[in-house]
């Protein structure tokens, strides 16, 4: 614990040699003194995450984001089985993700986001049952969308990066947020996109032609509706006069001049919240 501490560049006020470190600064021990949680976010640490993190089997909780941390995450992680809880966003972490991350099955929330990460996700990862969250946006990450993702999957946000491909049916086994913006996908927007239970879906700046599906009525939980600068064509679905605008807060379709028509009423009742800048679309 000391070599993992004084890599992570934390000052010596927050860890004494002389007592145990269950009473560290962010540690918390099992009834056996063994750490099952590591959560220093936000503490500004400047150095770098330690192979023998590795070492720490009982760790059930590691939280690092916000802090300055460089280097590589390094593949002693995936020795961490019983993980459920991983965050090291809001750092310098380079590199790609090791494969060794794949043994990370009990994973429920893992958390990347805003690093300077490259290459693809490991495949396994979306193979995680118990996965609730996957945010790994904000990083240079390259690859597809798989035909499969977790079965648990609620947010999943992977805007800016530089996936590529087209659309698969799975996103639509998201269970509440899909925010796919600012990648390289292209072709349309998949009719399965039934998210019944989801409330935002956000696809700007991509490269999606066709139309807007009409599946898109579908969705009454949807409060936050985004596909802005991308190649639309056609008219907005009349199905999404079926949307309850007494919950939906913004409907955006700027910057795509291939769509045309006269928008349905009820979206134009949204005023300001029915964004349709520099499209053909009118309100009548």
């Amino acid at each position: 614990m000391f070599k993992i501490f004084t890599t992570l560049g934390a000052p010596t006020s927050d860890f004494n040699t002389g007592t145990t470190y269950c009473s560290w600064n962010g540690v918390r021990c099992n009834s056996f003194l063994e750490p099952k949680s590591i959560e220093i976010s936000g503490q500004f640490y400047g150095g770098y995450i330690a192979t023998e993190i590795g070492i720490l089997e009982e760790l059930t909780s590691l939280k690092l984001d916000y802090n300055y941390l460089e280097g590589t995450v390094p593949s002693e992680l995936g020795l961490l089985s019983k993980l459920r809880f991983l965050n090291l966003s809001k750092q310098f972490l380079s590199s790609t993700l090791p494969s060794e991350l794949q043994n990370l099955n009990s994973l429920e929330y893992m958390y990347i986001y805003a690093n300077e990460i490259s290459g693809s996700i490991p495949d396994q990862i979306y193979d995680f049952n118990n996965l609730l969250c996957l945010e790994v946006f904000e990083n240079l990450l390259t690859g597809t969308i798989p035909e499969s993702l977790p079965p648990m999957l609620d947010w999943y946000l992977i805007w800016d990066n530089l996936l590529t491909s087209t659309l698969p049916d799975s996103i639509s086994t998201v269970g509440e947020v899909v925010d796919l913006e600012e990648n390289l996908f292209t072709g349309p927007i998949p009719t399965s996109i039934d998210l019944s239970s989801a409330y935002a879906l956000v696809f700007d700046d991509n490269q999606l032609t066709n139309t807007i599906p009409s599946e898109i009525g579908d969705m009454l939980n949807l409060e936050y509706f985004s596909i802005d600068a991308n190649l639309l064509t056609s008219s907005i679905p009349t199905e999404v006069e079926n949307l309850d605008f007494t919950i939906l807060e913004k409907f955006d379709i700027d910057d795509n001049t291939g769509l045309t028509g006269t928008a349905p009423s009820s979206l134009c009742n949204l005023g300001y919240y029915f964004s349709y800048d520099n499209t053909n679309v009118t309100c009548g």
